[in-house]
């Protein structure tokens, strides 16, 4: 089967995680100090979302253009981390600090629709290199 088409929507949604992370970026630390929940053990978590997905676009594209396997895998990791991590925000915003972001829930939706197109491509194609 033919996932090219797959990967590049997979790169396409990465895109458009990273832009959403650089605004989100801007918007916490331009303004002046970012509010407490924007950290994780005091990590900027907006800035370290940026550095994921930056990472993941060169990934899936590293694994377009070579198939290597050490790759898709690394892929299948950090988008389940991020999957992960998404959920954990949105019970976070949603229930333990009660506001709501757009723009976070839109990560959020993001990261849980790349690791399920993801999943999809694996289901469907295994791990080779896209065709």
């Amino acid at each position: 089967m033919n996932t090219l088409k797959y990967w590049r929507w997979l790169f396409a949604l990465g895109l458009l995680a990273l832009m959403d992370g650089i605004y989100i970026s801007f918007h916490h630390f331009i303004p002046g100090p970012p509010p407490p929940y924007a950290f994780s053990m005091g990590i900027p978590n907006a800035p370290l979302g940026v550095m994921i997905y930056a990472l993941i676009m060169f990934l899936i594209w590293q694994f377009m253009k070579t198939g290597k396997k050490w790759i898709f895998y690394t892929l299948m990791a950090l988008l389940a981390s991020q999957c992960l991590s998404g959920v954990s925000v949105f019970y976070d915003q949603t229930f333990v600090l009660g506001f709501f972001c757009a723009l976070a829930y839109f990560y959020v939706l993001l990261s849980i629709s790349m690791f399920f197109l993801f999943a999809y491509i694996w289901a469907v194609a295994g791990d080779s290199r896209p065709a």
